[in-house]
């Protein structure tokens, strides 16, 4: 039998707060700034997110303490993507951030419009209805074209970004020790 020793303890000795911390960590480790962290109970189409602030790094303990209580009641919980220079978020408050995100939502909220839309057309009697509804069609699925071809070159960018990183860790690490 061959053991693989890492520092990181197997999956069933890791407890909830050690993979909330290792989360938390991997994303905003050095940085500064406020967090976001959002929670649930439901649809997120329909139910509103309750958010609170937690400025990093003063308050990463409260935070991890916080999304551990959250998730052990069963909350679906989210973080911001970046941190931001003040307790709001929008895109002028962002920070500067190590990580490519690619926000697929907006693409299937996209799909979703324009099959609806074609649902509308194919059943519309009016001709002068039926050819607006067309045209929305035609806008929509131009956007839908935009939005997939960001998020491929984003998904592009973001494998050769691991590629690289692999190799650089590869280069860089210690050797992984293996024993019999």
């Amino acid at each position: 039998m061959t053991l693989l020793r890492t520092n990181i303890p197997p999956a069933e000795l890791r407890s909830l707060r050690d993979d909330i911390r290792r989360f938390l960590s991997a994303r905003f480790s050095g940085m500064s700034g406020w967090l976001c962290l959002g929670w649930i109970d439901g649809d997120p189409d329909i139910e509103p997110m309750r958010e609170e602030w937690f400025n990093l790094p003063a308050q990463a303990h409260q935070v991890t303490a916080r999304a551990v209580e959250l998730a052990e009641q069963g909350y679906k919980l989210y973080v911001a993507r970046c941190l931001l220079a003040e307790p709001r978020r929008s895109y002028p408050t962002a920070l500067p951030s190590e990580w490519l995100w690619v926000d697929d939502a907006a693409i299937d909220r996209l799909r979703a419009e324009v099959a609806t839309l074609q649902r509308q057309v194919a059943a519309e009697r009016n001709p002068r209805r039926r050819e607006d509804i067309a045209d929305q069609v035609d806008d929509l699925s131009y956007r839908l074209g935009r939005h997939e071809a960001s998020a491929e070159l984003k998904q592009s960018f973001a494998q050769r970004a691991r590629e690289d990183l692999r190799r650089l860790a590869g280069e860089m690490a210690p050797a992984v020790r293996l024993e019999a």
